[in-house]
């Protein structure tokens, strides 16, 4: 006798498939989503990219729905070229089922004047395309000074996860 097998959507999205053997029901679990493994190759396709980090105003509009780098609303001023300047120490990895890309050489202008108040990383390989927009909860100002975001260590607290 063939064992049966009947698949079931339960709440919450898993799937169950339960297999009758000689009278004897399983329960074996199935959670969706997309494969860690697959989330890193993807963040890992960047390893030889030219990613940038951009500074911008307090009344920059860019957001999770920004798809490219724009020159609206970044800062300004003494010692800052438009588009930012270049990530460097590429780093990736996955902790506890999230994968990971962080840069470990922090973003720093020397000597610069500039307020801002957010922040994108956004690949120029790839046309400018928009990665992450982070936001500092108020402005970041130097004068005639050096200007650095200190970026989090590689790992369970990196710039960019995805879980």
């Amino acid at each position: 006798v063939l064992p049966k097998s009947l698949n079931v959507l339960e709440p919450g999205n898993k799937l169950y498939t339960e297999i009758t053997s000689y009278g004897n029901p399983k329960l074996m679990p199935a959670t969706p989503g997309i494969c860690t493994a697959a989330k890193l190759a993807w963040l890992k396709s960047m390893e030889h990219d030219d990613i940038w980090l951009a500074l911008y105003g307090k009344d920059a509009e860019i957001g999770p729905s920004t798809s490219a780098y724009t020159p609206k609303g970044e800062v300004s001023g003494l010692g800052y070229s438009a588009g930012g300047c270049a990530l460097e120490g590429i780093a990736f990895g996955v902790t506890g089922g999230t994968a990971w890309i962080d840069w470990t050489h922090d973003p720093r202008w020397e000597v610069a004047t500039v307020r801002a108040s957010a922040a994108m990383i956004y690949n120029r390989t790839k046309g400018n395309l928009a990665l992450a927009v982070l936001t500092f909860g108020g402005e970041i100002a130097s004068t005639n000074g050096p200007w650095w975001m200190e970026l989090p260590p590689p790992g369970a607290t990196a710039i960019i996860r995805w879980s």
